[in-house]
């Protein structure tokens, strides 16, 4: 048997602990909707993954391991070494409207962290007038004192920004 069907036989995975607008503690199951179909944005993925095994996904998990590995690509939790990136060989499929609910908020957001970017290390107007705590990012880390106030012209120096998300059981995103 494959994986995914494994996956869709079994269907026993514990919920997120979101608490549902109708108070119901099911899941939300990304691959196979509640009819036992595959979801839509599945179909397309599903000739190629119903033949995916375990030693498939081991080896398939290996190689990304390994690519991202030998491009030094880590990250740093807090207070910590730096550790391996992990990134699942099977990607989380979503449909356009999946994605049309997300697509404007993840780009606010890091539009966001971009002008705080800009200006905790520029004119600094947050911390002067008490929006950020100045303590709280002076006094951080990694906060880099050396390039604040360089005047620097890059007007996107955020270069990465991620957010974790998750649905709720009624397939609302959190």
């Amino acid at each position: 048997m494959s994986v995914l069907r494994d996956y869709a036989a079994a269907v026993t995975q514990p919920t997120l602990p979101f608490a549902s607008p109708r108070g119901s503690s099911a899941r939300f199951d990304e691959v196979i909707a509640p009819d036992g179909t595959l979801r839509p944005a599945w179909r397309a993925m599903a000739p190629g993954a119903l033949t995916l095994t375990i030693d498939d996904l081991s080896r398939l998990n290996r190689e990304v391991g390994a690519l991202l590995a030998d491009d030094g690509v880590t990250y740093n939790p807090a207070d910590s070494e730096p550790e391996p990136w992990r990134l699942d060989p099977v990607p989380l499929v979503l449909d356009s409207s999946d994605w049309a609910k997300l697509d404007v908020g993840l780009a606010q957001r890091a539009e966001l962290l971009n002008a705080l970017l800009v200006d905790v290390y520029g004119e600094r107007r947050m911390l002067r007038e008490g929006i950020l705590p100045a303590a709280t990012v002076l006094g951080h880390a990694g906060y880099i004192r050396a390039v604040a106030g360089t005047g620097s012209t890059d007007p996107h120096p955020l270069l990465f920004s991620a957010t974790d998300l998750g649905r709720d059981g009624d397939g609302e995103w959190r």
